[in-house]
């Protein structure tokens, strides 16, 4: 069988594992021809042909085969196996024709994968022409040439053949313990040599088509191993020069990989520890065995690892729904904005058509004003001809009444000369006056003066007196109680200074508690901490209990047992195993490899107790590069504490520990409890759990008494230090010896006699786990009470310590408080001992107020004389003065009467004079008003005409830029494309820039609209419109930004969901392409499998059939099966012999292939693997010592059979190392015997 190598196939599996941004470009499924394995048509000729000879061969030698041994494979493993076991016969699969193919790079890489060394002529790639070592084992320097079909390497004992075999192995890549030979590299170096390291080389042949870099390297290929003692060494490629081209392992790799060399797989590699082991395994071991060999397990897990992807994808396809979920919100979210924004568009709608109708009620009030003006302009003409025709027909003079300008003027004249002297003559009066008030005016000023300050003299005086009685009354109260006044502030001085003292006491001791307050809060502080850290933990282990209760309840396995962070951390382990992370073995827990002997429950609870808790729950590696991948599982699995601790165990055979040393059914060790089977288990309970050196009793009498020895007063134990630890019942506790004396230990920890976890059925860990909840729920509701009290004391003790604060600050304000009063009395008792008032001030006052009052009241009366003296001829003079101005105001009377008189004859003279003068210039202004009425009236005429058009033209625009809008919107609906809205949104705002000539554009067409409304109203109706626009928007919160911004995402978010929604649909269609391919694959693979198995087992027979026997190979495939439970469990595959060493003798028959002889063994084994052989295209094959129990009969014809096989296939090598006499080989050209020398006695290396 030719299968693809491991990394091909896995860069095959390897769909879509990215992240969310790899949702959208997710992998095609692969197509038929780039499926995992390909079947050479050469091999299904060959197998039909096979069954064909073989069964007729049978049914002449033993007719009563088929009853006996029927061809049997189980296919019982699921619904879609029943549709391949339909056909009784096997049909040869389905091989897809290369046409087919959606790749023709994958169909040639397949092709030439299957096409390694073409049969029917010798091999040109990957057979080894070489083997060089050099201080290696036994060799010091040993060159080995082989042929290129078959080789036989024979010697005695100790010869160094098998070393020959450890070289290739180790030089193509296996691990030291693969040999079998030691547990390092540098355990490979000669043994007694000098030599600081050991040197493989092999050789191998690079020849046509599928050579290995053939310009670089050349026909021939080394690879060339170096092993140093302190750990070092590595690979080197050499060319067939012997030049080194490469020290990368990966290099290495590829070549092995491009050869299809195997070495780890033991068909194409077969040791003596190999063949000791293969068939003394279990059948199950066998069937692992058996798909490993044919490579169907490492395709079986390329499925899996396709399903896994697709599982994934499933997944990233939820999550992508959830997304577009909330995507599609946020577009129906901006949708309902946008109708919003429709709505505002209203009232920007109606403001638009109120701005056109203001702008026609402006054409309409300049049509208004130019009719009329030229009615205005039609009255104007009127006038001018009324005016023209008045200066033709007016031309009167005024009549004449006897009188004459001269005298009208003479009368006035006359009249101005009196009332100018009259004027004289009043104002020298009125000086005279003047000059006679000034003296009485001076004194009526002193006068009020004077009054004033008697007045202010009487005040004062009389609040003088005021003060100067209340003083007197004062003084004489003041007398009689000075005594008891001077005594009262004494007492007060006295009970303030008491005060002060109590005060200042008090306010010490709280300064003394107060650092004991604080430390007392500190410390309920860090109680309150402490419970608080207790609680969480209790919380923690109440959560994990819940945890492991809920994982065993829903049914799983028991590793719930041993907590959640168990489940994760060992699905974790399965996940990377599968994954081929680990280099070499991890397991764990640790408590889940242990088993209870039969009839020793009762030692469960003890035996966990001696081993503990973190052994029981550890993780082991072999490997230390393993160690710390673990660690990072651990740590993003966020286990913390002492939960699933990690170990590494360096791989040993088992350990041999010496027994306990006393024998008593009343002791025991948790190594006499146990059964376990993995040796790398059971030293790790020895290295960490210390098993071997603590022992168990069911009481502590009796541990004591068959243990514990007393040498004169110093206690030892027994066995001279093989037990360090003694763990006793009933409750787990223990107890040691040092230097004599005993210390015992109590076990804490919640302990049960049955075991928490070995021997513990599902339901009996359930009551165990709900046991340990009853447990932690009265600690977590004991802490919690706990928690309370220690958080009131903590509240209590805050409180205190408040309270002690404000009392200190209370009492510091109280003393200064009491100092101040207290200096107040004192001021008080000193002023009392001065009582008398002095009242001369008071009484100088009262006399100075009292002279003041006089001497104004004489000044008042010598003012009010001298003004009584001036009076009568002050009067006199305002008596003639009166007269004189009587007469004045006649004579001003007639001199008015006069200039009438005058002023009204000149007006009759002026107005006759200028009465066709006046209408001249009247008709000189009514004809100027006339031109300008009649420029008013044109200018009004061409305003008209400029707003009408004007008003047209924004119709015009208004009308196309609603055009424009509606398409835009339109387009911009449709269209989810954003860079072509751009693009149109740029070409719009180009063709508004464009400035457009409407001269050429017909605007007949528009009607006019005619309003009443004046412009001033629009203005007001556009304003109210623009303010209630202003108050939606503010309601809604849109600006216009807003709305261009609401329109420009709602197109983005539409343009993104529908190019995810596209995505996603590619997607799906993706991955359900990919579960038919595997499907079909899943098929093909069962088809596959099937004719394996029946090649298999047709070899299998007819290389029994040339010893004279018989055999069948018996398959079970994997599958599940229902429990009476009505619950689902996996059955692994089993692979079973069934051997009839004689094909007469039916009661020869035998499944127990330990019932068969050595001999019949080994012959059965080389059958086997004969037979598994016919499905591997290796270039090579070595089989190391395969006849080691063989009798000569057997021999000779396994020898035969193996020759003869290997000369048939000429493009494939053999090497066959035996120590046994092989003088019977018929010689061959293509076949070739190397004789090892024997070692001389004592000889430790061969040279």
């Amino acid at each position: 069988m030719s299968t693809p190598s491991p990394k091909r196939a896995h860069n095959e599996v390897n769909a879509n594992d990215g992240t969310m941004s790899d949702v959208f470009n997710s992998p095609s499924p692969p197509s038929d021809d780039e499926s995992n394995f390909s079947e050479p048509t050469t091999k299904k000729s060959k197998t039909s042909s096979t069954s064909s000879s073989s069964s007729k061969s049978k049914s002449k030698s033993k007719p009563k085969k088929s009853k006996s041994l029927p061809q049997h494979v189980d296919d019982s493993s699921g619904a879609d196996d029943k549709e391949d076991a339909s056909d009784e016969e096997y049909q040869q699969p389905d091989i897809p024709d290369s046409s087919d193919s959606d790749s023709d790079s994958n169909s040639n890489d397949a092709t030439k994968r299957t096409q390694h060394n073409k049969a029917g002529k010798a091999a040109e790639a990957g057979i080894i022409v070489k083997v060089y070592v050099e201080n290696f084992m036994c060799h010091k320097k040993l060159t080995l040439d082989l042929c290129p079909n078959v080789n036989f390497i024979n010697g005695s004992n100790g010869s160094g053949k098998s070393a020959i075999l450890a070289a290739i192995q180790i030089c193509l890549g296996a691990q030291a313990r693969r040999t079998g030979r030691a547990k390092s590299l540098k355990d490979l170096i000669r043994k007694g040599s000098a030599a600081t390291h050991a040197k493989v080389q092999v050789k191998l042949l690079n020849k046509g088509s599928d050579a290995y870099q053939h310009d670089v390297y050349g026909d021939y290929v080394t690879i060339e191993k170096i092993i140093d003692r302190s750990g070092g060494g590595g690979f080197r490629l050499l060319t067939e020069n012997g030049v080194c081209k490469s020290r990368d392992r990966k290099d290495i790799d590829v070549l092995l990989d491009l050869f299809n060399i195997q070495v780890e797989n033991p068909v194409a590699v077969l040791d003596q520890e190999q063949a000791k082991k293969f068939l003394k395994g279990k059948d199950e071991e066998k069937w692992d065995f058996f798909n490993k060999a044919t490579e169907l397990e490492r395709l079986d897990n390329s499925y899996n690892r396709i399903m896994e992807s697709i599982e994934e994808m499933e997944e990233q396809e939820k999550a992508v729904n959830r997304t577009l979920e909330s995507e599609g919100k946020v577009v129906t979210d901006l949708q309902a904005k946008w109708e919003e924004c429709q709505a505002l568009r209203k009232w920007e709608e109606k403001i638009r058509k109120l701005n056109i109708s203001m702008y026609w009620s402006g054409v309409s009030q300049y049509q208004r004003m130019h009719e009329e003006a030229v009615e205005a302009l039609e009255q104007k003409t009127g006038v001018v001809e009324k005016l023209m025709k008045k200066i033709e027909d007016s031309k009167k003079t005024p009549e004449e009444e006897g009188k004459t300008e001269a005298d009208f003027g003479e009368a006035v004249t006359r009249y101005t000369e009196e009332a100018s002297l009259a004027a004289g003559r009043k104002r020298n009066l009125q000086e005279e006056l003047k000059e006679a008030k000034k003296p009485v005016r001076f004194l009526v000023r002193q006068k009020e003066s004077k009054e004033k300050e008697m007045a202010q003299a009487g005040k004062t005086l009389k609040s003088s007196r005021k003060r100067l009685e209340d003083a007197r009354k004062e003084q004489a109260e003041k007398v009689g109680q000075k005594d008891k006044v001077v005594e009262k502030l004494i007492h007060d001085q006295q009970k303030a200074e008491q005060q002060l003292a109590d005060n200042t006491e008090h306010y010490k001791r709280h300064e003394i508690q107060l650092p004991k307050l604080v430390q007392n809060y500190e410390e309920s502080k860090e109680n309150v901490t402490q419970v608080g850290y207790r609680k969480n933990e209790i919380t923690s282990r109440l959560a994990n209990l819940k945890t492991q209760y809920k994982e065993l309840d829903k049914g799983k396995d028991k590793l719930a047992m041993y907590g959640g962070g168990a489940m994760t951390l060992h699905s974790k382990i399965k996940q990377q195993t599968q994954a081929g992370k680990f280099k070499g073995k991890v397991i764990g827990p640790i408590g889940s490899f242990l088993k209870i002997k039969p009839n020793m429950s009762k030692w469960a609870g003890l035996t966990e107790v001696a081993l503990g808790n973190n052994v029981m729950s550890a993780f082991v590696c072999e490997r230390k590069e393993d160690v710390n991948l673990l660690v990072k599982l651990r740590q993003d699995s966020k286990i913390g504490g002492n939960q699933c601790n990690i170990f590494q165990q360096t791989p040993y055979a088992r350990y041999k520990t010496k027994p306990l040393p006393v024998n008593s059914p009343e002791i025991q060790s948790p190594l006499t409890v146990l059964d376990v089977e993995d040796d790398l288990v059971f030293n790790f309970l020895v290295d960490q759990g210390q098993a071997d050196q603590r022992a168990i009793a069911s009481t502590k009498k009796s541990s004591e008494e068959h243990l514990m020895v007393n040498r004169g007063g110093r206690f030892e134990t027994k066995g001279n230090g093989v037990i360090k630890q003694v763990i006793f019942g009933p409750r787990g506790d223990r107890w040691q010896t040092n230097r004599g004396n005993v210390s015992i230990t109590s076990n804490e920890s919640q302990f049960n006699p049955a075991g928490n976890l070995l021997g513990v059925d599902q339901e009996q860990g359930k009551k165990n786990i709900q046991a340990k909840l009853n447990t932690v729920n009265e600690e977590l509701t004991a802490i919690e009470s706990e928690l309370q009290a220690v958080k009131k004391a903590s509240h209590q003790v805050k409180k205190e310590w408040n309270d002690c604060n404000g009392r200190m600050y209370e009492l510091g304000g109280e003393q200064s408080d009491l100092r101040d009063k207290l200096r107040s009395l004192k001021e008080l008792v000193i002023q009392q001992d001065d009582l008398e008032i002095d009242t001369t001030d008071m009484e100088d006052d009262i006399r100075e107020n009292q002279k003041n009052a006089l001497e104004a009241e004489t000044a008042i009366r010598d003012f009010d004389s001298e003004i009584s003296e001036l009076e009568p001829g002050v009067e006199t003079i305002q008596a003639t003065l009166a007269e004189e101005t009587a007469r004045n105001e006649k004579v001003n009377d007639d001199l008015m009467d006069a200039e009438k008189e005058l002023e009204v004859f000149l007006k009759k003279v002026r107005l006759a004079e200028a009465s066709e003068d006046k209408l001249a210039n009247k008709l000189k202004v009514a004809e100027e008003e006339q031109v300008v009425a009649s420029l008013n009236a044109e200018e009004l005429k061409e305003k008209f005409d400029k707003a009408d058009r004007s008003a047209r033209i924004m119709v015009y625009k208004d009308s196309e830029g609603e055009k424009k809008k509606k398409k835009k919107d339109n387009k911009n609906g449709d269209d989810n494309d954003s860079d072509n809205d751009n693009d149109d949104d740029k070409m719009n705002d180009d063709e508004d820039d464009q400035e457009i000539n409407f001269d050429e554009i017909d605007l007949s067409h528009i009607k006019p609209e005619r309003t009443k409304d004046s412009r001033k109203a629009y203005e007001a109706k556009i304003k109210l419109a623009q303010t209630s626009l202003e108050k939606e928007r503010q309601k809604r919160q849109i600006s216009e930004e807003d709305a261009i911004e609401i329109r420009q995402n709602l197109n983005e978010e539409k343009r993104k969901l529908g190019k995810k929604t596209a995505s996603l649909n590619e997607l799906m269609k993706n991955k359900e392409k990919l579960k038919v391919d595997v499907k079909k694959r899943r098929k093909r693979f069962k088809t596959f499998q099937k004719h394996i198995m029946q090649l298999t087992n047709s070899t299998f027979d007819e290389m029994l059939n040339k010893k004279g026997s018989s055999g069948e190979i018996i398959f079970s495939k994997p599958k599940k099966v229902m429990d009476n439970e009505g619950k689902t469990r996996n059955v692994p595959g089993t692979l079973g012999l069934t051997v009839q060493k004689d094909n007469n003798d039916e009661m020869s028959q035998t499944s127990d292939i330990k019932a068969l002889s050595g001999g019949e063994r080994s012959y059965t084994t080389i059958a086997l693997l004969l037979a598994l052989g016919e499905n591997l295209e290796t270039p090579f094959r070595v089989f190391d010592e395969f006849d080691v129990f063989l009798d000569s009969v057997a021999r000779k014809i396994a020898l035969d059979t193996l020759v003869d096989t290997s000369l048939q296939l000429e493009h494939r090598q053999f090497i066959y190392i035996t120590p046994q006499d092989l003088s019977s080989l018929t010689p061959h050209r293509r076949l070739k015997l190397i004789k090892m020398a024997p070692p001389e006695r004592g000889q430790q290396t061969l040279s």
